[in-house]
């Protein structure tokens, strides 16, 4: 039988700690690479979104007979993206 580690987890203090550490690191990007992940995450979103508008707007069929269908394809594709 395997032993089991225990969980990793930290004390509030060492969260507190290593969340400031996490700013201060992000605050030291540089503002070129901000910029770039912020219009690569738009690019995404907008892609994700209208693949999901293409889903639930194109299949009439569908969504006459089985709306949930179409719901779930719907934000399973958003998701995705």
């Amino acid at each position: 039988m395997a032993s089991l580690d225990p969980p990793s987890t930290l004390k509030p203090a060492q969260v507190a700690v290593a969340m400031i550490e996490h700013g201060v690191a992000k605050h030291r990007t540089r503002g070129d690479l901000i910029f770039f992940k912020a219009v690569l995450a738009g690019v995404m979103l907008s892609f994700g979104g209208l693949l999901s508008e293409i889903i639930s707007g194109g299949s009439a069929g569908i969504n006459a007979t089985n709306p949930g269908l179409v719901k779930v394809l719907g934000g399973l594709s958003f998701q995705s993206a």
